[in-house]
């Protein structure tokens, strides 16, 4: 790969995301969430959550919104519902469902399988522009890009899968932008960092961003947040 001036950029290792966990539901906090809060994992721009979450068989998780947010919900393995005020939404792989809510609303996120654990990711912005309820898909069959899923007034939302030591450039649309690239599966090489299963990665600063995938299928999800 081509040598870089390196940017400012933090890596938040999977390791030491917050913990929590019941008898039916497992959270792994990426940033500070609830009773996990560390001087290193504030949020990052309109990035405020991001928590990767298992929810046993036809169990049923809660959550009340403390802020104006915006909510994205990723599945990873199997299906999810997601109530919200407006109705029941059913969320499958290769898509993502995304909706607003208002402080002291409240959503809850539901295991409709009978005998199999689900895992998803439950992704927050503190955003400006309010977007309708909306569900969107991608097609992982095209690989060894990134695919824009989201193109929000705040942030954008991109996903790729790629074969072994395939590279890929990101120009962002404004040096000021943050972006924010978290690993779904394998490692990439971003500029001279390793970042690997589950991690994530910000980098400021930047005009350009190559990055290298080091396993076979290994998977990215990257934000744009708007300055």
């Amino acid at each position: 790969m081509t040598k870089f001036i390196q940017q400012q950029a933090q890596i938040y290792k999977a390791h030491l995301r917050g913990h929590f966990e019941t008898d039916i539901h497992r959270c792994l906090a990426t940033f500070n969430f609830e009773t996990y809060q560390e001087e290193s994992r504030k949020p990052y721009h309109l990035l405020e959550v991001l928590n990767e979450e298992m929810l046993a068989a036809k169990e049923t998780v809660r959550y009340s919104v403390t802020d104006n947010q915006s909510i994205l919900i990723v599945p990873l393995a199997g299906a999810i519902d997601c109530i919200t005020a407006s109705g029941t939404y059913f969320i499958h792989i290769e898509e993502c469902y995304f909706f607003s809510a208002s402080d002291g609303q409240g959503f809850a996120l539901q295991n409709p399988y009978e005998n199999r654990q689900v895992n998803y990711l439950q992704i927050r912005f503190k955003t400006t522009a309010e977007l309708e309820l909306a569900l969107f898909s991608f097609d992982l069959n095209q690989r060894n890009e990134m695919l824009q899923v989201i193109e929000h007034p705040d942030f954008a939302m991109r996903i790729g899968i790629f074969d072994g030591r395939k590279e890929d450039v990101y120009i962002p649309q404004n040096k000021n932008n943050g972006i924010f690239a978290f690993v779904l599966n394998g490692a990439f090489e971003f500029q001279n960092r390793l970042v690997e299963n589950r991690d994530g990665l910000a980098i400021d600063a930047s005009e350009t961003i190559e990055f290298e995938s080091l396993a076979e299928n290994s998977m990215l999800l990257l934000f744009e947040c708007y300055a």
